[in-house]
């Protein structure tokens, strides 16, 4: 905490004394390392082990692994952003300066970044429905999770980022097409559709279209908004419409995105009750034995020989394989080693009555067991292994 507040003291310094733009640098370029250093060495802080960064919860791609990384790319935008706003919100004109050229390379650059940052702020908001195990669904209390609160702090980060970063990148692009503003309209949907049309074939290609249509009709807004709210000395009408434009369109994405997730919830829980509907079916025993394979056993068998974590693995083996068996069947998991010894086996029996799994030795290969072995028991209570 000490070594950020020194950036962000630093940033100040470096403003009064040399200016907000290489304050802004500065701040970017050493939030950027330390951020950067976090990914590349992660053991030094050694985050994965509090819950918030397990991706079990929410993992969308190697930047967003987890929640706890989004919540922190989150954070470090909208600090980087407010920096900037807060060192530049009283200059109108933010291309004044610029000649030639490179006014020209700005306002095409902030073209391209204002339609870039609208359809990864989109992806991001409809990823942390689709990749996310957390719920939603906030008229149904007792689902949400406390990690809700986390991403609803998110979505308050990354709509505060935004709004602010798109309020600085049209005081870029506003100023050098005052004349002509019907060129940015064409410029954000020529950008936007030409990047669709590069990702054709793509299943995200029909979310972005409303995306960018969204972006023409706030883009437009903000152009209009001196003249729409002309009348009123108190900024108040503008400050609610732009709340009540985020918010029904992060809900619009959110409502979406969880009907979907709804639906495919449904789906596998349909599935998987068909297939247990018949246990014996030659699919579902696939099924359970599909990850009991020589490379699970290698990594796994010298766990059976403590008490402990034998009883924990044989409890998750036939919880999480032969779940369509536990209602129908009472199902045992039976473990002997190379000399035909039982390692900690519930029943010295052998278990009459029960299923069993019986492993010879890891040096031999699974395949030598693909048959059925009969169970010396009485004819009326055969089973088979």
């Amino acid at each position: 905490m000490f070594f950020l507040l020194f950036i962000h003291l630093q940033a100040e310094y470096t403003s009064r004394n040399k200016g907000p733009w290489k304050a802004i640098a500065l701040l970017i370029l050493l939030l950027l390392l330390l951020r950067l250093a976090s990914y590349f060495f992660p053991s030094v802080l050694n985050l994965r082990q509090f819950e918030l960064f397990n991706p079990v919860w929410y993992g969308s791609n190697p930047v967003q692994r987890s929640l706890g990384d989004l919540l922190i790319n989150a954070v470090v935008f909208c600090w980087i952003v407010l920096f900037a706003w807060s060192k530049l919100h009283e200059k109108d004109n933010l291309a004044e300066g610029l000649t030639g050229k490179w006014k020209w390379i700005t306002g095409i650059a902030a073209l391209l970044l204002l339609v870039s940052s609208t359809f990864i702020l989109a992806s991001v908001i409809r990823s942390m429905v689709a990749d996310s195990k957390i719920s939603f669904d906030v008229a149904n209390f007792f689902s949400l999770h406390f990690f809700t609160v986390a991403e609803f702090v998110v979505l308050a980060c990354l709509s505060l980022s935004y709004y602010y970063f798109t309020q600085l990148l049209f005081r870029l692009i506003f100023p050098l097409f005052a004349r002509q503003k019907i060129i940015i309209w064409f410029a954000i949907g020529f950008t936007g559709l030409l990047h669709l049309t590069a990702r054709s074939g793509h299943p995200g290609v029909l979310f972005y279209l409303p995306v960018l249509v969204w972006l023409l009709v706030y883009t437009w807004l903000i152009s209009r908004q001196g003249v729409i709210f002309s009348r009123i000395r108190i900024n108040i009408a503008a400050i609610l419409s732009r709340i009540f434009v985020f918010s029904v369109s992060i809900a619009v994405i959110m409502l979406n995105e969880n009907r979907k997730a709804e639906w495919e919830r449904r789906k596998r829980m349909a599935e998987k009750i068909a297939l247990q509907t018949d246990p014996s079916s030659e699919r579902l025993m696939n099924i359970a034995i599909t990850y009991l394979d020589n490379d699970f056993l290698l990594d796994n068998f010298h766990r059976v020989y403590n008490t402990k974590e034998g009883k924990r693995i044989r409890d998750s083996i036939i919880t999480e394989s032969y779940t369509g068996y536990l209602n129908k069947y009472d199902t045992r998991l039976y473990v002997f080693d190379a000399t035909g010894r039982p390692l900690y086996n519930e029943d010295p029996a052998t278990g009459q009555g029960h299923y069993f799994l019986c492993v010879a030795s890891l040096s031999f290969s699974l395949k030598r067991y693909k048959r059925l072995w009969p169970i010396s028991i009485p004819v009326q209570e055969a089973h088979y292994l």
